[in-house]
């Protein structure tokens, strides 16, 4: 191990790893890194060489597409209060789509819980599958496969739904609530624009929804 060539790391923008990389780059200081992570703009750069103890000059942030850059058209809509009225606009948004996939955002568990219950009563229950932290490794990994292998069409999930999710025929994503942050708003709706062509991303928001998030914050709530 006194030969290190390189070591990488995936979604740098997790906490817990920030001592365990730091230690590495004491053990190996002439060793490059590569940090991975969906979003990453130059004053999280500039975190991460300070949470790093790297020269800030030393490092660069390389992308390959910009946000400005994609096919994704956004729209901002206030959430309709009438459960029935807001079960309908999403049934409408998902009948735009002639072919590809969905992915609905919901700020919590209790979120995609309800919402999967209420869309199975108007969509065949075959084509809708739920995704979030909660659910076991064999769950998610067979949530995955469906998802994948063309069976499901409309995801139901919180931002625990990340990394290695993409496929290319994704055409809209739904936000039922505020997201997390705006580089979680720009992973989570990018995700419709994975094959270059033009998708539609919808962001509905409540004034119920902020304080969810405030208490997802404050009380550390699972995803």
């Amino acid at each position: 191990m006194e030969n290190l060539a390189f070591f990488s790391n995936q979604n740098s923008f997790i906490s817990k790893s920030w001592a365990y990389l730091r230690n590495l780059k004491e053990l190996f200081p002439s060793s490059p890194i590569l940090l991975l992570t969906a979003t990453c703009r130059q004053i999280d750069l500039q975190e991460i060489t300070s949470r790093l103890e790297i020269n800030y000059q030393q490092a660069s942030l390389i992308r390959n597409i910009s946000f400005e850059d994609n096919q994704i058209v956004y729209e901002v809509q206030k959430k309709k209060e009438n459960k029935a009225q807001f079960l309908n606009e999403i049934i409408n948004i998902y009948n735009e789509i002639e072919t590809g996939k969905c992915i609905i955002y919901c700020p919590s568990v209790k979120g995609c819980e309800n919402l999967i219950i209420e869309l199975q009563t108007k969509i065949s229950k075959e084509i809708i599958a739920m995704y979030h932290g909660e659910l076991f490794a064999k769950q998610k990994s067979a949530v995955l496969f469906d998802w994948k292998s063309e069976k499901i069409r409309i995801m139901i999930a919180t931002n625990a739904f990340g990394m290695g999710v993409n496929v290319p025929d994704v055409c809209i994503v739904i936000h039922t609530g505020f997201p997390m942050s705006i580089s979680n708003l720009v992973q989570e709706s990018g995700r419709a624009d994975c094959d270059g062509l033009p998708a539609k991303a919808f962001i509905m928001y409540s004034r119920k929804d902020i304080r969810t998030i405030m208490g997802i914050y404050s009380n550390g709530q699972p995803r």
